[in-house]
């Protein structure tokens, strides 16, 4: 079995950081075990920075419908995720932010850290 992604902390959030090459089914599982994780730890709020990540580009609809339900599924309604990501990768109506709150996720998107965490810290 696969250890759990490595958690930081930063201000009392949450923080995975992903680097290396992966397949899109890869990268969606790396970050449930990151939320599963996160969620088994007791923390509410987890930054998880892509920006690292390489091997794929944008996901297309039915790709982040199912990776936001399989993230939904990992938090439990108990961690609020803020996803940080290369701008190519970021849908501009942020469908996978939609569609992850039918889930009951509740998370965001970024291209920085800054307003990543501003946003955790409202939460």
């Amino acid at each position: 079995m696969t250890s759990p992604p490595a958690l930081d902390l930063l201000d009392g959030i949450a923080v995975c950081r992903f680097a290396g090459t992966f397949h899109i089914p890869q990268a969606v599982e790396s970050i449930a075990r990151a939320i599963g994780h996160a969620r088994e730890q007791g923390h509410g709020s987890l930054l998880i920075d892509t920006r690292g990540m390489h091997g794929f580009g944008s996901p297309s609809a039915s790709t982040r419908t199912q990776m936001v339900r399989i993230w939904a599924e990992a938090a439990e309604g108990q961690v609020t995720i803020a996803v940080i990501a290369r701008r190519a990768l970021i849908d501009p109506q942020k469908l996978g932010v939609i569609v992850a709150a039918s889930y009951g996720l509740i998370g965001n998107v970024f291209e920085s850290e800054a307003e990543a965490m501003a946003w955790l810290r409202d939460q």
